[in-house]
């Protein structure tokens, strides 16, 4: 019934507040990956790339020290006189950071299998997708071949050195800080160019 689904929701949302100000921060973050699956699980057909996403992130949560620092959980620690020191095990952390990595190293390996992607102008045609994806406003910006080009190879290039970039810094001490700083812009981009929900 529609009430079942909408107390449900309700509890989710506290459940996010939970999370979000870190009380309670490990149930919190297996609260929200049930939650999270069990809405998912409801219509399957509405998924894409990012559900997955919202999916592995609170579980991985579950086995880090999220909440061990700024944090309800941290404040209340303090105030008790113990010692919080905000680490924790390195290993889901990396997993998370793998997962996340692959999301975007699958997704450019798969644009190399077309040649939109490496002529440098699939930017060109999402754009014009103004009746389904694109932002009527960007649509001029389709017409523009210099700004097509760079976002399109920037995007790929981007893609597919994330997951190094990520991993294997000591190849440039500064490579991680670029890397993620670049994924911001292209999910900047994304906003304000594109419109595809999540």
């Amino acid at each position: 019934e529609w009430w079942q689904v909408a107390v449900f929701w309700a509890a989710s949302l506290v459940v996010a507040v939970l999370l979000t100000i870190g009380y309670r921060t490990r149930l919190a973050c297996g609260l929200a990956f049930l939650a999270i699956i069990s809405f998912q699980q409801r219509n399957p057909l509405t998924w894409d790339g990012s559900d997955f996403v919202f999916r592995v992130i609170p579980f991985w949560l579950v086995f880090t020290a999220a909440g061990d620092r700024f944090s309800v959980d941290a404040a209340l620690r303090r105030a008790r006189g113990e010692r919080v020191t905000g680490f924790g095990p390195a290993l889901p952390i990396r997993i998370l950071q793998l997962q996340l990595a692959w999301v975007y190293l699958a997704s450019g390996l798969e644009k190399l299998g077309g040649r939109l992607w490496l002529d440098g102008i699939a930017l060109c045609y999402a754009l014009q997708l103004k009746h389904t994806w694109a932002r009527a406003y960007a649509e001029p910006l389709a017409h523009v071949e210099p700004f097509v080009r760079a976002v399109s190879w920037g995007t790929l290039t981007l893609e597919l050195g994330f997951l190094p970039a990520v991993f294997f810094p000591f190849l440039q001490p500064y490579l991680r800080t670029l890397a993620v700083a670049a994924a911001a812009m292209l999910h900047t981009g994304i906003l304000v160019m594109m419109n595809v929900g999540n």
